[in-house]
């Protein structure tokens, strides 16, 4: 086990391993026909050691640090009428964070092996280790397409959307709290804790019978503290044979006023400094905030049958503020009724 000794009384540091945000790739302006209903049962592995930071620097997770999630998710859509549709989706996730730990004592000492009370050295070693496992966030929508059924190749399709946090404890930064114990906190979380509305606009295109593109772009409204963002995503697929359809997408969430600070933050510019080198001249200062960028391609494949199809996909982060760069591997059936 590596440990850092650092003489302070009171220290905290940000985990900033944040989820993949979840993109458009759900979205579709091609409404399901009347009392039509569909089932989707899917997974998704993620991981990340790298982040940017609220600053916007690129670098790794400090003392080597190590994200990962699993997530099963399940969907609902129903046609209301042809042109009116509803959904919902849950997720069940897990996730974890594992970095070196670090020893704070007080006062240094030249060698961890000069203490020899066990119980005094246990007492200050800190974990920043992270497990949470549990229901993440409610996606409800209602989407309605404008333009008739004569106009299929072309369509355009509004939709509002809400998430709904479901109770779990919330991303809270890092704060320098009184007691050491409590200071240290971060946003490895099953969310943002958000509740945040999101009006979107669908455009489908269908050039060829076998070529098709979508496009979807909106404004989401962050309530209580986060600054609202602009979301935008292109798809687009072709048909081969009867039954595959590779596809590629290309989807940006940008935060477009700064939202409410949470408050403070230690992070560290040196990531690279191993635990039994950290010490308090490495951290760095930081207003902490909720407010995320990012820019995330997916490249996936879809095969499809008559009452029931198989996606799978790979995603990543390019870009971003204040997010991990995570990596995702999903797959998903869906079932047609």
């Amino acid at each position: 086990m590596r440990i850092a000794q650092i003489g302070m009384s009171r220290f905290s540091l940000l985990l900033a391993a944040a989820l993949l945000v979840p993109s458009l790739a759900e979205a579709s302006p091609w409404t399901l026909s009347q009392n039509k209903i569909t089932f989707r049962i899917g997974t998704d592995f993620q991981w990340a050691g790298s982040e940017w930071l609220i600053n916007g620097n690129y670098q790794k997770f400090p003392l080597r640090g190590r994200y990962f999630a699993a997530n099963l998710r399940g969907s609902v859509r129903y046609g209301v009428t042809d042109r009116l549709e509803i959904g919902t989706e849950l997720a069940l996730s897990h996730v974890q964070y594992d970095a070196d730990e670090l020893y704070f004592g007080a006062p240094l000492v030249p060698d961890i092996g000069e203490l020899s009370d066990r119980q005094q050295i246990a007492e200050n070693i800190t974990s920043l280790d992270r497990r949470v496992t549990g229901v993440g966030d409610v996606q409800l929508y209602v989407k309605y397409r404008l333009t008739p059924d004569t106009l299929w190749r072309f369509v355009a399709t509004p939709e509002l959307h809400l998430k709904i946090p479901t109770g779990y404890e919330r991303p809270a930064g890092t704060f320098d709290d009184d007691e050491f114990e409590e200071g240290v906190a971060d946003d490895v979380t099953l969310g943002d804790g958000q509740l945040d509305i999101t009006g979107l606009m669908h455009f489908g295109l269908i050039p060829h019978p076998r070529w098709f593109n979508r496009l979807s772009v909106g404004f989401r409204l962050r309530l209580f503290g986060p600054g609202p963002q602009v979301i935008a995503s292109y798809k687009t697929g072709v048909r081969i044979g009867t039954f595959l359809i590779p596809y590629g997408e290309i989807a940006l969430t940008h935060t477009v006023a700064e939202g409410k600070a949470v408050g403070t933050t230690f992070a560290t510019d040196k990531p690279e400094t191993p635990a039994a080198e950290f010490t308090a001249d490495d951290l760095l200062l930081l207003e902490w905030r909720p407010d995320r960028s990012h820019l995330q391609p997916r490249f996936g494949v879809i095969l499809v049958q008559e009452k029931w199809e198989v996606d799978v996909s790979y995603a990543t982060t390019v870009w971003g503020i204040n997010v991990a760069q995570v990596h995702s591997v999903s797959a998903g059936v869906t079932l047609k009724l």
